[in-house]
Formats: C-alpha cells, sequence, structure tokens
C-alpha cells in the first residue's frame, strides 16, 4: 500500500515524512499514558493508604476510650483488675 501511495502521489516524501511524524507521535503518547497511569496507580495506593490509617488511628482511638473506662491508665499500661 505504501509504494502505491508512494506512486500516485505528487510528493512521495512528504508522505514518508509525515508517516515517520505519527509514528513517533504515536510512541510519544504511549509512553506518555504509560507516565500518566503509573502516576494514577501511585496517587491511588496514596488514598487506599490514608483511608487504611485513618480508620486504624478510629479503630485505636475507640479501643482507648473504651480502656480508659475499664480502668486502664493508657493503651499501653497494663489493666488494674
Amino acid at each position: 500500500m505504501l509504494i502505491i501511495l508512494l506512486f500516485g502521489y505528487p510528493n512521495p516524501l512528504f508522505v514518508v515524512f509525515q508517516l515517520h511524524t505519527l509514528s513517533s507521535e504515536k510512541s510519544s503518547l504511549h509512553e506518555l499514558w504509560e507516565e500518566r497511569r503509573i502516576l494514577y496507580e501511585q496517587c491511588m495506593d496514596l488514598q487506599l493508604f490514608i483511608r487504611d490509617t485513618e480508620q486504624a488511628d478510629a479503630w485505636m482511638t475507640k479501643q482507648e476510650v473504651h480502656t480508659t473506662r475499664d480502668g486502664c491508665l493508657t493503651v499501653w499500661q497494663s489493666c488494674t483488675l
């Protein structure tokens, strides 16, 4: 098909140049897409980490409140029974 295109077009070098440019731009686009995909995955991992740490903090705070009501001074000290 490229041979037909080159012989049928008045300026075949222009076509070859444009095809090369298109291929180069396509490669650049794929590289950029991969970089963005990695960035978005890292952002998602960070958001999941923040969510999990907030849940863990809330759970520990709740345990601390229950522990202090049961006679413990702090979560890290043993209870006096």
